[in-house]
């Protein structure tokens, strides 16, 4: 009798400690991972990130030498990563790979900040699974190699992904990834400033995997132009194959390594980059859409927040809206702005009875994009 009393008090006990995990917002006592907001980490019911503390507690897990292999991970949320005050160390390195499945949701993940001598460097630093439906905003400097805004080496997938971070390394340095190894990397684009002494590229540094329907329209420029690889898309490409991509003209000399592949890489003018029909075989139904306000493709699945940070860009915004486009937009304010308003020279509001504004305010610190 005493200790059936036992068992029913350690039942009791035990059931009040889930209880309060689960308030708390925490799978504590799941199988693997047990960080997450909430969530299984199964295919359909993806363990749940919405802040830094816990995508910190997923990056620790892995770089304890879990590599996640089969289990599912999805934001909730723009995260912050705090920039230049709190800089951030990769989710995998040399010797661990995130092999799970990582759905951004659509967000964004802003302040991303490394200033860092090691190689594998980015949001994540080793990649051999799934990153998905996710910007990247922030500024990456490196002296070492594999330097990328979503993953700094992969030989996973990447797809419906973009890149507004600045990135620098030595070699192996590209806006989704430093060096895309046998990995696959489809509908991403690069809007960052991209520069490394060699093999650096728009989406990857060096290619051994596929490339489709990607496109860069930020700076991509090499330290020793004479001897290096460098190119729109990518900086070298040995095995592996590019097709349907596209670059901004006058950001690169090349697609790749310089020069342009038929049906792999194609220039495009500031005025076709703007176009839905300069990219052939492009889904503009279902994954693409033209942003009149960034005069450039941008993701349904990811949509890319606009930066302001001027009083002529907040007018160009104003403009942009009230002229029917504030449906949907998403906006980060990235300085503050004094807009000199007087009685002669009052403020056009953003928004009209006829064009509302509605779009969506976002968390994350944007950096300045590179147009």
């Amino acid at each position: 009798m005493k200790k059936s009393k036992k068992f029913i008090a350690w039942a009791a006990v035990l059931a009040m400690l889930m209880s309060v995990a689960l308030s708390l917002g925490f799978s504590a006592f799941a199988d693997g991972f047990d960080g997450a907001q909430s969530g299984s980490g199964k295919d359909g019911d993806p363990y749940l990130i919405s802040n830094i503390e816990q995508l910190g507690k997923l990056r620790d897990y892995v770089n304890d030498g879990n590599d996640c292999g089969g289990e599912y991970f999805k934001l909730t949320d723009d995260i912050d990563l705090g920039g230049e005050s709190a800089p951030w160390t990769p989710i995998g390195d040399f010797s661990t790979s995130f092999g799970g499945t990582f759905d951004g949701g659509g967000h964004l993940i802003g302040g991303l900040y490394i200033e860092s001598s090691d190689s594998y460097l980015g949001l994540f630093g080793n990649l051999s699974g799934t990153v998905q439906n996710l910007g990247v905003s922030g500024e990456i400097t490196g002296s070492g190699s594999y330097v990328g805004g979503v993953a700094g080496y992969s030989g996973g997938t990447i797809e419906n992904c973009y890149n507004i971070c600045s990135l620098s390394g030595s070699g192996n340095v590209g806006g989704i990834t430093g060096d895309n190894y046998s990995g696959e990397i489809t509908n991403c684009y690069n809007a960052g400033a991209i520069s490394a002494a060699n093999n650096v590229g728009g989406i990857t540094g060096f290619n051994r995997g596929t490339i489709e329907k990607c496109y860069s329209s930020g700076a991509v420029s090499s330290s020793t132009p004479q001897t290096s690889s460098c190119g729109a898309i990518a900086g070298r490409s040995v095995s592996g194959e590019i097709t349907d991509c596209y670059y901004l003209m006058n950001t690169a000399d090349g697609g790749i390594a310089g020069s342009d592949q038929a049906g792999g890489t194609k220039v495009l003018s500031a005025n076709d980059i703007a176009l839905s029909d300069s990219f052939s075989g492009w889904d503009f139904d279902g994954t693409w859409e033209m942003n009149s306000f960034l005069k450039r493709p941008t993701l349904k699945s990811a949509p890319q927040p606009l930066s302001v940070s001027s009083k002529a860009e907040l007018e160009s915004l104003a403009s942009y809206v009230n002229s029917g486009g504030g449906s949907g937009v998403s906006i980060v304010l990235t300085a503050d702005i004094d807009l000199g308003c007087s009685a002669e020279k009052p403020w056009t509001p953003i928004g009209t009875e006829a064009s509302p504004f509605s779009g969506t305010p976002r968390r994350a610190r944007l950096s300045k994009i590179s147009e």
